[in-house]
């Protein structure tokens, strides 16, 4: 084993000695990730060659466009939309989630995935050059593994009471119709779901990418019906779909920022030097100069890999960005090929113009992709924090895309308003000219 192979070794093990320490409280991830190691004596292995081959890959040292001069300040990468099914797993009625409680976790997910999220960081926060559009959207499944027309979702009934992660042998069950579960889809390409009655500490809990090829019928993400989307069975202060944000981004290959010991690593450069995990809703700066060798901005508790409440997390690093990205090369590769659905970021808006927007944050130019073109005119104005129209204009006659030129405002937040007719939809983009 190579000295680096070895360092690697050295440091999922000490990660495990402070799982089994301190019991997790908002993420069941690492908790199930040992009882594959219980099960599976290579699944350790696996994870070691598989973050070997992330680092040649250059997930954690590749330079951020928003710190290199003359590199742009965009994320280029193309999109990629990641069909979801969503598997209601119910023993009562209230535990059978409505669609539009499902439909509002697909919101949220392509709101922090794409960085549109309304509680982004300020442009002048110090951890604001850190944050990155991931360039990935979600949408429910049109299509089932049979080619079938669906809409995204499953519903099973069934005797089983609870489904427990700190179980040993339940923990599974929700993923095995013979077990009171339900089967999942060809795991390639689809992003399975389980909603279900999950109890015990854990909120939620995901499966690592290393395990598709052993274990594809477990991959996915499990998530307690009261922690998943917003309104519904959603409950405070997990009420905002944050648990879902945190559970792709481990399905997606990260890992918390406090690499699960004190002062662990989680193999990305630019999250900070963290103790341990966040609870709450710190103030800023958290742990400042802490005994990781942190700064005086202290713990970069506001990411999305962190434990922190749903309306305190709000990022994903540009070194998380590339580590999803090359997850989804190295391991997931068929998912934004697999052509079982469209982009539908907006699919929760509750007025009548849909339309996604490209890049965000925008540099120049703004594109504004609306699918059907609309008859009529179209008003679109672009507003800055107090309200004050800073850009205005009409088209009459509207194509299925607009590419919009913001090249003169100035960087900063604004509100993009979009009128046609009675409707109007409002979006939040930061533009950094």
């Amino acid at each position: 084993m190579t000295p680096s192979m070895t360092r690697l070794s050295l440091l999922f093990l000490f990660s495990l000695c402070y799982i089994s320490a301190y019991a997790q409280q908002r993420c069941g991830t690492m908790q199930v990730y040992e009882k594959l190691i219980a099960r599976d004596s290579n699944t350790l292995q696996r994870s070691i060659l598989f973050e070997k081959a992330l680092q040649t890959q250059g997930s954690s040292t590749s330079p951020n466009p928003k710190l290199e001069p003359n590199t742009g300040s965009r994320n280029t990468q193309a999109i990629v939309v990641i069909p979801v099914v969503v598997h209601v797993v119910y023993n009562t009625s209230t535990q059978n989630i409505s669609e539009e409680q499902i439909r509002s976790q697909i919101s949220i997910l392509n709101s922090d995935y794409r960085m549109t999220n309304n509680d982004t960081l300020a442009t002048g926060h110090p951890f604001w050059a850190s944050t990155a559009d991931a360039a990935i959207e979600f949408c429910l499944a049109t299509t089932d593994p049979n080619g079938n027309p669906s809409n995204g979702i499953t519903r099973t009934f069934t005797t089983t009471t609870r489904f427990d992660a700190d179980t040993i042998y339940n923990w599974t069950d929700v993923k095995y119709t013979s077990t009171g579960g339900q089967d999942n889809w060809d795991p390639t390409r689809y992003l399975n779901v389980w909603v279900c009655n999950l109890t015990g500490p854990a909120l939620a809990f995901s499966s690592f990418p290393t395990e598709l090829i052993t274990t594809p019928s477990e991959d996915g993400i499990t998530v307690g019906y009261r922690y998943f989307g917003t309104g519904g069975t959603s409950i405070s202060p997990y009420n905002l779909g944050r648990t879902m944000t945190h559970e792709v981004g481990h399905w997606l290959g990260l890992k918390h920022i406090w690499g699960d010991a004190f002062c662990g690593t989680d193999f990305v450069v630019d999250t900070k030097a963290a103790e341990s995990e966040n609870y709450g809703c710190p103030s800023f700066p958290q742990r400042p100069t802490n005994t990781c060798g942190g700064d005086a901005n202290g713990e970069m508790y506001m990411n999305f890999m962190d434990y922190v409440n749903d309306n305190c997390m709000n990022m994903f690093t540009y070194g998380q960005v590339l580590r999803m990205q090359n997850t989804l090369t190295l391991a997931r590769p068929d998912i934004a090929s697999a052509n079982r659905c469209v982009s539908t970021a907006s699919i929760h808006d509750t007025h009548d113009i849909k339309f996604g927007l490209y890049p965000i944050p925008a540099q120049k130019t703004l594109n504004l992709y609306f699918g059907n073109a609309y008859e009529g005119s179209l008003e679109i104005r672009i507003l800055n924090s107090l309200g004050q129209i800073v850009q205005e204009q009409s088209f009459f006659s509207q194509p299925e895309s607009i590419d919009l030129d913001i090249s003169s405002i100035n960087q900063g937040s604004y509100f993009l308003e979009v009128s046609h007719q009675k409707s109007k939809t409002v979006k939040r983009i930061v533009v950094l000219n």
